[in-house]
């Protein structure tokens, strides 16, 4: 028989950003004596904030309290962090599907309240996608934390996001990354003198190594992070460190100092109350068992293991244990069950990664030649199934390749559109001119023939007199009509000819903030508006100069600020004195990007006209106020001018938010002038 490799199966950590020395011990509550109501509420939130793994049931309780109490105050920003803290509490006690929920509704309420509590919730999301197998989504949560950590200058949390970094490469394959992460989060915890972080970032640069096959310097790594663990009374981290310890000794074939560090680390996750760390004990035990010969306690234990994970929907754990289960029923001469396993292991771990490059089957060694033809038979199915999802991939791909054909015959239409438009709305122009001019100057007619009548009415019939004075009112009215509307025609063709010229205009560099705030002075004018708006900006001041054409872009802000102030100045004449019109205009520099957001506090985009906002002549202006031309034309100069794009996130009653994204190239000098 030969013997089962081990799987080295990942060990999350709990996200972490501080523990405490005595982990059992419940939490104080002495802060919370006679106080009700929103002051106990406060205190509540004050006492949870601070990150600890202790007393999670305690934790969950007290959470819930904060939540009920911020949701009867009508707290919105207390009942996100309340969310959040009750989120954590799920979250140490592994109760998962409870957990998702809560932290990811806490992240957008935090973010969108501007609390900085965000990231923290975020943190705990990323580690819990982690944990249940969602390695793409843990990664960007995380890369994204570690983008604002760093801009924000927390050095903590940046080590806690590039420690979590490398646990989610290294459940990915991609060993070389996670090493490399891994050493630059124990760099960071050892400048900071981080104790317990230093220990999680030796664990995970062992546990790399060994992946690697460089078990002595593993062997170390594990041993320092035990030592860390024990000196800061992070119990929880003492047991991982065991359990690394023991993952080591049965890589260098010692199974004996395997199965005792194994049970030594499994009896203080019982002790601890903590199911997800069981369950790896349980299966890392399980196979040492099994390499040890002793088949019917590694079965036990690897089913005790498989029950855990199924009941936590721990799929990385699953298909582990099932590839376990495989090897220990075939050791044991039950090549049903062992064919079994191994098609649960194929089948889930399809679900966590790509079994399209990732899965590659292996025959197993089976004593009867029925089961070995029986076996081979099912291997040839499940190849043909890889084969079929890899057709489907490229009939997928096929589809997209036919989209885009689509796509570009569409603009090839609508350029030709956009010709024909020109050259008709150039036609109109000057029969239009004609219109305006003659409209004018009967106008002026009409004033002198009313000044006459009015100069000579002693000298008129009294009846001729009221006569001239009524056809010539009603003259004077209908050419003021057909001014005005002849006036709305020619804005129609200038901004139908905008669209056409969208993209021209000479570019350079200008500063962003500078086109901003010459637009904001512009749609408000010296005070900024009505005293009763409130415009606010929010700039980043990583965002530089951007190449752009100066009037067509400022173009785009005059017209997000212009529609903004009209939304809340008329949501304000219908809601009475208790509404604030608010107006923010932010800035955010990203890697390559920068983005400017112009939001309001007004009614909102109705979710059905959020797709329409950017088609020519579609507008939500009543009758004759608006164009329906003013963000096509903006999204053709951010689209076409700048490759760039524009966006809506709008719900109804909830105000708006425009974003525009640009590329951003380097100025000369610049790449060399950092670092």
């Amino acid at each position: 028989m030969s013997e089962p490799r081990p799987t080295a199966p990942a060990e999350p950590d709990e996200p972490a950003f501080a523990v405490v020395a005595d982990a059992d011990a419940p939490i104080d509550l002495s802060a919370l004596d006679g106080l009700e109501g929103a002051a106990r509420l406060d205190a509540l939130l004050d006492l949870l904030t601070p990150y600890v793994t202790r007393a999670p049931e305690q934790q969950l309780a007290l959470g819930e309290e904060a939540l009920a109490l911020a949701e009867r105050h009508g707290d919105t920003r207390a009942r996100a962090r309340a969310l959040s803290l009750v989120g954590r509490g799920h979250l140490l006690l592994s109760e998962y599907d409870r957990a998702l929920p809560h932290l990811t509704e806490a992240m957008v309420l935090l973010e969108r309240e501007g609390d900085p509590e965000a990231r923290r919730a975020k943190g705990m999301l990323a580690s819990l996608h982690h944990t249940i197998g969602n390695y793409e989504e843990a990664m960007r949560l995380a890369l994204d934390n570690l983008e604002d950590a760093r801009r924000e200058g927390e050095p903590e949390e940046v080590g806690w996001h590039l420690h979590g970094l490398s646990g989610a490469y290294f459940e990915l394959g991609d060993t070389e990354r996670a090493l490399d992460y891994a050493m630059q989060a124990l760099d960071r915890f050892t400048a900071l003198g981080h104790p317990v972080g230093q220990a999680r970032s030796h664990s995970s640069v062992g546990t790399v190594l060994s992946a690697q096959g460089r078990h002595d310097e593993a062997q170390g790594h594990h041993e320092v992070s035990l030592q860390l663990f024990q000196q800061a009374g992070d119990r929880l981290g003492e047991s991982r460190a065991l359990y690394d310890l023991g993952r080591a000794a049965h890589a260098r074939g010692d199974i004996e100092r395997a199965l005792e560090v194994q049970q030594e680390a499994l009896a203080l996750r019982r002790h601890l109350n903590h199911p997800q760390s069981q369950s790896t004990s349980l299966l890392a035990l399980g196979e040492a068992l099994l390499a040890a010969g002793r088949t019917d306690e590694a079965l036990a234990t690897l089913h005790e293991a498989l029950d855990i994970a199924e009941a936590l929907r721990l799929r990385p754990r699953l298909f582990q244990v099932h590839r376990a289960l495989s090897d220990a029923y075939d050791a044991a001469g039950d090549p049903e069950r062992a064919l079994h396993h191994y098609r649960r292991y194929h089948d889930v771990r399809g679900s966590v990664l790509d079994a399209q490059t990732a899965g590659r089957l292996q025959t197993m060694q089976v004593r009867h030649d029925v089961e070995r033809a029986r076996q081979e038979a099912e291997i040839e199915r499940l190849r043909g199934v890889e084969l079929r999802e890899k057709n489907e991939q490229l009939q997928r791909l096929l589809d997209e390749l036919r989209r885009a054909q689509d796509r570009l015959v569409q603009s090839e239409k609508l350029a030709s559109l956009g010709r024909v438009t020109s050259g008709i709305a150039h036609e109109l122009k000057n029969p239009l001119n004609f219109v305006v001019n003659f409209a004018g100057l009967n106008a002026e007619i009409a004033d002198d023939l009313r000044a006459a009548v009015r100069a000579r009415r002693d000298d008129l019939p009294d009846d001729l007199a009221a006569e001239l004075d009524d056809g010539l009112a009603t003259f004077a009215d209908n050419v003021a009509r057909v001014l005005a509307n002849a006036r709305r025609a020619d804005g129609i063709l200038r901004s139908m000819l905008g669209h056409v010229r969208a993209t021209e205009g000479e570019r350079r560099r200008v500063s962003l903030h500078a086109l901003l705030d010459q637009a904001i002075a512009n749609v408000f004018g010296e005070h900024e508006g009505d005293p009763a708006t409130i415009v606010e900006r929010t700039y980043d001041r990583e965002v530089g100069e951007v190449e752009a054409a100066p009037g067509s872009l400022g173009r785009v802000f005059f017209n997000l600020l212009e529609n903004a102030r009209y939304a809340v100045c008329c949501y304000a004449d219908a809601s009475g004195g208790d509404y604030r019109p608010r107006i923010e205009v932010r800035t955010r520099a990203l890697p390559g990007l920068v983005q400017v957001r112009v939001v309001d506090n007004g009614p909102g985009v109705p979710e059905d006209h959020c797709t329409r906002l950017f088609e020519p002549f579609f507008t939500t202006k009543p009758p004759g106020e608006g164009t329906g031309l003013g963000l096509s034309l903006a999204s053709d100069i951010v689209t076409q001018g700048h490759g760039g794009s524009l966006a809506v996130h709008s719900r109804e009653g909830e105000g708006a938010t425009f974003v525009v994204t640009l590329p951003v190239e380097e100025a000369p000098g610049e790449a060399q002038g950092e670092g």
